[in-house]
This record gives structure tokens, C-alpha cells and sequence, in this order.
């Protein structure tokens, strides 16, 4: 008998173990077969980030949508076309290169008269997540067209999808010789410095997610039970509902225990996590210290590339108009953020539930590159610096669908600053001498002086 249970024993735990392992399985099979947590970050990626020469990830080429039929309009990164809003042509098209623009004309082919505008940058310059006639580069066409009537103009869009300053460079530099653009605006900043939070400075992000791909398998293969519970998705979707949430504080000293840090960890990748407190205090965040050296080598990158962007750009005959993008994290007030698809974005909910832990150190990046990039501009020939950090400084209305991409009346506004620089820039035919002056938030700005056309 006592034989008999020492066999029991063991054969009801390795029964009660393949069964639960069954089941499990089962259910998780049926989790992936319903669509439930679908994984849109991978999706995106294997639709957006597709190999190209130089680690320059493109868009597919010869997109034309619209209809939602596209698996980029099912998983909502790129509006249908709204039936209550009718217009000529698809929200979204690309060319032939993959690029958002139209066809780049053939080398050689600009004729004296006409205007030539180039935009490089990453999402937010290529205007994501707004139909095509919001886009900054149609809005952008249609105020130059009104203030050079006699002249052809025609803007192109080097941008892509989470490009940082070294893939923004390099389109200019490969492209720029075909499309012969009087001005290169480099619409940017954002990337280079909130990526560093994640990766080292100047990694692509394309290869900075394959690499986060394979340290998810390996943490699957060869890590301990909490690692394969979170590749595990039944596992991940309940350890999410016990993960801490982000507290944002209305004063430092009140931290409990579970929030971030007020200092940042460490130096590198995944350690500049920091308490946020709101109001944000701009120079108090500049003047911290745990930020840096790392910070700064992501700074220094942009401006390696600043330069060396300023020097093709010239080279090719035309002017650098140099604009550190706005972001989410540099407005007030916040407001509601509206989409023609019926979408509405609360940017201070968006701010705290998703970003907090990261505004610290993208300001301080944020705030010491704009300084740079204004001293740059003072001594750099054919370069104008402009600081849109803070752009919708006072804009009570909504305008951020998250920490840095705008809705239509976010691209509006930022088409109606952008255009009076760029016309000066277009009065002159040779660079024109730079003056530094300060901005409404108080900020340093390089500009040029020239004249309007008569």
C-alpha cells in the first residue's frame, strides 16, 4: 500500500502539471488566435523599418492609402480618409523611394525661377498621423506659393518614421545633389535626445529594436521565471495589472515609496529615469547634474551632424534652416488633443501615465542642445537656428497626440512660423549674415537678415 503511494504521489503532480501546462497553452493560443494584447510595436516595425543602404530605415515604396485597407491604417497609425472631410487623392502616399513627397526630380532639372524646399527629420516632420493636406509640407507649399506668386514651388520630404540626426544627414547628403533645395529644414532634436534614454547615442532604430529583440529572447531562453513571464503573454498581461504606476508629484518632497527616483540611477541606456514634479521648473532641470557626461554624448552627436548637415547643404548651393522641434514636454497649458478620426488626447493624462519618468532628462537634453545649436548658427555660413521647443507655449487647445507628434492645428500653427523665416531665407540668394536674438520664451535664436522680394 505504502508502495502504491509513494507512486501516486508523483504520477497526480506530473498529471496536475500537464494539465496545467495544457490549459495554459490552450489559453494562450486562444489569447493570440483572438487578437487580444496584439503586439502593434512589432507589427510596426516589420512594416515601417525595412533594411536600406547606410542603417537608413524607409517607409515601403509606392504607398497610396486611404481606404483602410492597409495594415498600417488597421492598426491606427495612419488615418483613413474621413467621409465628412472629402478631398482629391490618398491621406497618405509615398514614392518611389519610400518617402513621403513627391518624386524627386531629375538631377539637373530646377530651373532659375523655381522654388525648391526640402524637410528632413523624423515622424513629426513627416508629419505622421495627419491627412495629407494637414501635412506641414503641403501647408508649407501653399503660404510659400502665396508669397512668391510668380514662382514654382515645390516642397520634398526626406523625412522617416524615427530617424535620428546621422540617418537625417545622410538623406540630405544622397539626395540633395538630385532635388537641388534652397533650403534644408532639419526639423529634429527630439529623436536623438528621448532615443538616448533607451539606446546609446547614434544607435539606428531599427537596429536598436533588433537588439531589444534579441535580449527579449535570450531573457526567454535563458532567464529566470519573472524573464519568461513577461515573453509569456497570459504571464505579462497579469504581472501588468500589479506593476506600479508613474506618480507625478506636485512636490519633490512628497515621494512615496514606489516612485521614481529624484536622481537618475546611473549613467547610460535605461538608467536617466527621474521623478517628475509639475510645474516644470526648465532651469532647474537644466542644472542638474545626473544627467551628464551621457547626456551630453548625445548632444555632441546631433552637433557633429548639425555641422556636417550645414556643409552638404551649402555645398549643393542652398541654406540650412535648423529647428529644434516642439515637444509635449515644453507646453503649457495642456489641453485636449482632437483628430478628424474622432480621437481625443488628454496631453497632461498622456504626459504622466505615459512619459514622466522621461521628461527630465529629455528637457535637460532638450535645453543644453537648443544653446548649442544657436551658437552653431552664429558662426556657421548658410545656417539658420530657430527654437520651436516651446512653439505652443500658451496654446490652450490640444495639439500633441503624444510626447512629440502634432494634430492638424498643431502642424497649422507651426506652418504659419516656420513660413516668415523661410521667406527671408528665399529673398537672398547667398547666405546671409546670421544674428542671434531672443525668442518669446526667452530662449537664443539665430536669424538671418534679408529682404523680401519687391
Amino acid at each position: 500500500m505504502r508502495t502504491r503511494l509513494l507512486w501516486l504521489v508523483p504520477a497526480i503532480i506530473l498529471f496536475a502539471t500537464v494539465i496545467t501546462v495544457g490549459v495554459a497553452g490552450v489559453a494562450e493560443m486562444a489569447l493570440r488566435a483572438s487578437g487580444a494584447l496584439l503586439s502593434k510595436g512589432a507589427a510596426v516595425d516589420a512594416l515601417l523599418f525595412q533594411y536600406a543602404p547606410y542603417v537608413m530605415s524607409k517607409l515601403p515604396s509606392n504607398l497610396s492609402l486611404g481606404d483602410c485597407g492597409h495594415e498600417l491604417e488597421k492598426l491606427g497609425r495612419v488615418l483613413c480618409k474621413d467621409s465628412a472631410r472629402p478631398f482629391d487623392g490618398p491621406s497618405f502616399r509615398t514614392n518611389s523611394l519610400g518617402f513621403r513627397s513627391p518624386e524627386f526630380p531629375p538631377e539637373g532639372s530646377k530651373s532659375p525661377e523655381e522654388i525648391r524646399i526640402a524637410i528632413t527629420g523624423g515622424s513629426a516632420a513627416l508629419s505622421w498621423g495627419v491627412l495629407e493636406p494637414d501635412s506641414l509640407d503641403v501647408l508649407l507649399q501653399k503660404r510659400l506659393a502665396e508669397l512668391f506668386p510668380s514662382r514654382k514651388v515645390t516642397v520634398y520630404n526626406l523625412a522617416n518614421p524615427a530617424w535620428k540626426s546621422t540617418q537625417e544627414m545622410l538623406a540630405v547628403h544622397l539626395h540633395a545633389p538630385r532635388i537641388q533645395p534652397d533650403v534644408v529644414i532639419h526639423f529634429s532634436g527630439f529623436n536623438d535626445i528621448f532615443h538616448s534614454f533607451f539606446m546609446p547615442p547614434g544607435t539606428a532604430y531599427n537596429d536598436g529594436m533588433l537588439q531589444s529583440a534579441f535580449n527579449r529572447h535570450t531573457a526567454f531562453v535563458r532567464g529566470g521565471l519573472s524573464d519568461w513571464l513577461q515573453q509569456y503573454r497570459i504571464g505579462g498581461w497579469v504581472a501588468s495589472l500589479f506593476a506600479a504606476k508613474p506618480v507625478v508629484l506636485s512636490k519633490p518632497d512628497a515621494a512615496p515609496v514606489d516612485a521614481f527616483p529624484q536622481q537618475a540611477a546611473g549613467t547610460g541606456p535605461g538608467r536617466m529615469a527621474t521623478r517628475l514634479s509639475l510645474p516644470l521648473d526648465v532651469e532647474n532641470v537644466a542644472a542638474r547634474t545626473d544627467f551628464s557626461p551621457y547626456a551630453q554624448s548625445a548632444i555632441n552627436l546631433y552637433l557633429r551632424n548639425e555641422r556636417l548637415l550645414a556643409t552638404t547643404v551649402t555645398m549643393n548651393g542652398g541654406q540650412l534652416l535648423s529647428v529644434l522641434q516642439p515637444t509635449l514636454y515644453l507646453k503649457k497649458p495642456f489641453g485636449v488633443t482632437r483628430f478628424p478620426n474622432g480621437v481625443e488626447v488628454n496631453e497632461l493624462q498622456t504626459l504622466t501615465e505615459n512619459y514622466s519618468h522621461t521628461v527630465n532628462y529629455t528637457v535637460y537634453g532638450y535645453h543644453h542642445l537648443g544653446k548649442e545649436l544657436a551658437r552653431m548658427a552664429a558662426s556657421q555660413p548658410g545656417m539658420t537656428f530657430l527654437d520651436t521647443s516651446a512653439a505652443f507655449d500658451g496654446v490652450e487647445e490640444g495639439v500633441f497626440g503624444d510626447n512629440v507628434h502634432l494634430n492638424e492645428r498643431g502642424y497649422q500653427l507651426l506652418a504659419a512660423r516656420l513660413a516668415p523665416t523661410l521667406a527671408d531665407l528665399l529673398a537672398t540668394k547667398s547666405p546671409p549674415r546670421p544674428v542671434i536674438a531672443q525668442t518669446a520664451n526667452g530662449s537664443a535664436k539665430a536669424t538671418y537678415t534679408a529682404r523680401r522680394p519687391k
